[in-house]
């Protein structure tokens, strides 16, 4: 995976999702299960989002030629492409991907199944409030990331041979409002 829990931070942050803590017991347990919880996302909505972008034969090409050895001179420019894709300073990491996997995992956080069906949960002595103004700002981050992305990136001769004429998916490179127009 190119992105992990570190990347939701901020703006994108999730509840209960920590790197490593350093909680014990039942706390460490429950921080442990949203963890999981999160990389399976990361896993299904990474690739997906890859696709979208660039189409499944690159995606294949990507992540293969990120397993290559270090040594591989092949190796350089797929890491040159993680890096543009999954950008990391000093105190933050940045990535549209982030911002995908974010939207899918939030709408998921809505509500939860469980034995006697799905349930809305009540917090006590705090209000719910829509989480659409996260939604769309999220997403609308990604959006102006990948339109700066796709700029440099379709002006960079290295990778066409991989594209196969793959269009980027339209949703990716447009802005929505609250309404999801």
């Amino acid at each position: 995976m190119l992105t992990d829990c570190t990347y939701f931070t901020g703006e994108l942050s999730l509840p209960a999702i920590k790197e490593d803590s350093g909680k014990t017991g039942s706390d460490a347990v429950m921080e442990k299960l949203k963890n999981r919880e999160l990389n399976a996302f990361i896993e299904k909505y990474e690739r997906q989002f890859l696709e979208l972008l660039f189409g499944e034969s690159f995606t294949d090409s990507f992540y293969s030629g990120l397993n290559l050895p270090d040594d591989d001179p092949e190796k350089e420019k797929w890491t040159a492409l993680k890096n543009e894709l999954c950008i990391k300073r000093e105190l933050s990491k940045e990535s549209p991907i982030a911002c995908y996997v974010y939207r899918f995992y939030l709408i998921y956080l809505r509500d939860n199944t469980t034995s006697t069906g799905v349930k809305k949960s009540k917090a006590t002595f705090a209000d719910n409030v829509s989480d659409t103004r996260k939604l769309v700002s999220s997403w609308n981050n990604m959006v102006g990331f990948n339109k700066k992305f796709m700029n440099r990136f379709i002006k960079n001769d290295t990778y066409k041979s991989y594209t196969d004429g793959h269009i980027p998916d339209r949703d990716l490179l447009t802005p929505i409002n609250s309404m999801n127009l």
